[in-house]
């Protein structure tokens, strides 16, 4: 077979897709690059109706053309009106396409930062934790040792107090009390944190769902999104996953009383029954249910919006496709291949 032979019948199989499948073809196309800096780099080394994003239109006009044939007025005007119908049934799905990505990638570069930023607070919060806990098993080491002892102990103390920028500043009623002057604080920054995690994961989450049912309800699954855009997504998200396990793992271990404070208990200082009331301090980030409860809420709401968004954009610039559409085109490509640095 001819290249010419199977040029023509893939042209034939192209004038019978659909808007929908065009649309999907689109999705399928951009996934090849490895960002849309990329694609844009290759569409401006090619003919503007070979562009994936034009293609679909000519193959669209090419399909009314022969369902719409003969020359006389009511044909053309079936024709025009197949074409604008073909047209912007495409048109809408692909502004769905580009708005999806472009409120995902500008929200995934705030998203990213606060994930970021997270994890440094929650580190500060556990070394402060430590801190804390450091000073107060000192004391009670202090108070069971002897002479000598205690004069270890008291250096420790000292060392402890001139690291004391490292303290977290709790006041007594936001820490368990041990004892009349000894404090294993949990700061009650650590409940900003977990409430501020939290949105942050229903916030990542609502986009991931929002994204996975627009796959499913306008593209028959297929992904929509550029590459570089899913992975900073999924990346971002698998960092909040991984500082929320650190935390619960943290939470865990902080449960469990020291090796003083049990001996303490046995010596009849109330120290671990004491400790009980620890557990009443932040449990563990249920991912799970925040995801459920996310799913049921808010990611509704972000499809809606988004589907709004891109219809009301593809609307409008359906719109303004007058007879200056090949200036504004070929303007458009003058302007990219200027910021790309290609003067072919």
């Amino acid at each position: 077979m001819t290249k010419s032979t199977t040029k023509k019948r893939l042209e034939n199989i192209e004038s019978q897709l659909t808007p929908r499948e065009w649309a999907i073809w689109l999705a399928d196309e951009i996934r090849k690059y490895p960002s849309q800096d990329d694609l844009t780099r290759a569409e401006l080394k090619i003919a503007h109706e070979e562009s994936v994003f034009m293609k679909p239109y000519y193959g669209l006009d090419k399909q009314a053309e022969d369902r719409c044939p003969g020359n006389k007025p009511q044909d053309a005007r079936a024709k025009n009106e197949l074409v604008r119908k073909l047209r912007l049934e495409f048109h809408t799905l692909k502004s769905i396409i580009l708005y999806v990505n472009s409120d995902i990638m500008w929200r995934a570069e705030t998203l990213t930062l606060k994930a970021g930023l997270s994890w440094s607070i929650l580190h500060t919060l556990i070394l402060q934790d430590i801190f804390e806990r450091t000073w107060g098993e000192t004391v009670l080491r202090m108070e069971a040792a002897g002479k000598d002892e205690k004069d270890q102990h008291q250096i420790m103390l000292e060392k402890l107090a001139s690291n004391k920028q490292l303290r977290s500043t709790v006041t007594r009623s936001e820490s368990l009390p041990l004892r009349t002057d000894v404090y294993l604080p949990f700061s009650s920054a650590i409940q900003d944190w977990m409430q501020g995690v939290t949105s942050l994961f229903s916030d990542v989450s609502s986009q991931q769902a929002a994204l996975q049912l627009i796959q499913d309800n306008h593209f028959d699954g297929h992904r929509v999104l550029y590459r570089d855009i899913e992975k900073e997504l999924e990346e971002t998200s698998s960092m909040i996953e991984q500082a929320v396990s650190a935390f619960n793992e943290y939470q865990t271990r902080r449960k469990e009383p020291s090796k003083a404070q049990w001996e303490s208990e046995d010596q009849g200082n109330g120290i671990k029954s004491m400790l009980s009331g620890e557990t009443q301090e932040p449990v563990a980030i249920d991912l799970d249910s925040v995801r459920n409860k996310t799913n049921r809420e808010l990611t509704p709401a972000v499809v809606r919006q988004w589907i709004k968004e891109a219809k009301e954009q593809a609307t409008a610039s359906f719109l303004l496709s007058t007879g200056t559409h090949e200036q504004y085109i070929a303007y458009e490509r003058s302007r990219l291949r200027e910021i790309y640095g290609d003067q072919s």
